[in-house]
């Protein structure tokens, strides 16, 4: 069960947190008055896609993957969310709804920070106003960059691209140590668990990567970069 608290003062988050850094004394004042933290442990849901969007969450220790739903319940994780990143909703100025979930994958401590005082502060605070919309057409490319992945790669090519955004951006560690599952690089590569463990023994066999457990290491870089981008 998550554990709701305020342990942390808003200095820390000024470097942590890099859209922040354009913030003035009166915004930090504004924000620390509402804020709030919560740990969550792992696999416990930060939001759900769908419910009424009343704060954004501003990830300090963990990992969370943010994912779509469709009516028939198959999922597509859009990224992984770590210490530093800040997620809101595309719906903050359209209908106040989350078009996404998120779900801690390690135990998690998130900041909340209300909607109506980001609001305000993008109001009031031009150069914030500006940054956020440099992460929401950072979000929109990155988006459709995984949309074009899956309309012109194959299992293979998915699969490679998943494990170089893992090395790369979310665990930027060689070997990596997975506290993801199979089914979620399934759903970060579109395709089926099955598909992917088949892959990943492909990729093995081949001597690209080694994989035990939960420990993934990258043999040939250049040979996986190659099949991202051939597909």
């Amino acid at each position: 069960m998550a554990k709701i608290f305020k342990q942390n003062d808003c200095n820390q988050c000024k470097k942590r947190i890099e859209v922040f850094k354009v913030l003035r004394e009166q915004d930090w004042k504004l924000i620390e008055e509402t804020r709030y933290e919560v740990l969550y442990h792992a696999g416990e849901t930060i939001f759900k896609q769908g419910t009424s969007f009343t704060h954004s969450v501003c990830i300090l220790e963990g990992l969370v993957k943010v994912y779509i739903e469709s009516e028939n319940r198959k999922k597509f994780i859009l990224s992984m969310m770590r210490p530093g990143d800040m997620i809101g909703s595309p719906g903050m100025f359209i209908d106040n709804r989350h078009y996404f979930s998120a779900v801690a994958v390690e135990d998690t401590l998130a900041c909340h920070v209300e909607r109506r005082v980001i609001e305000e502060v993008i109001k009031s605070n031009n150069l914030f106003a500006v940054e956020m919309l440099k992460r929401a057409h950072m979000r929109d490319v990155n988006n459709f960059q995984k949309f074009e992945s899956l309309t012109q790669k194959q299992m293979p090519g998915r699969v490679a691209e998943v494990i170089l955004y893992l090395f790369r951006a979310v665990y930027k560690s060689n070997p990596l140590i997975l506290t993801i599952t199979r089914q979620d690089i399934a759903d970060m590569a579109s395709i089926t668990k099955e598909g992917t463990i088949r892959v990943l023994k492909d990729f093995k066999d081949a001597g690209l990567i080694t994989l035990n457990g939960n420990e993934l290491k990258i043999l040939n870089e250049k040979a996986l970069e190659s099949i991202s981008d051939v597909g």
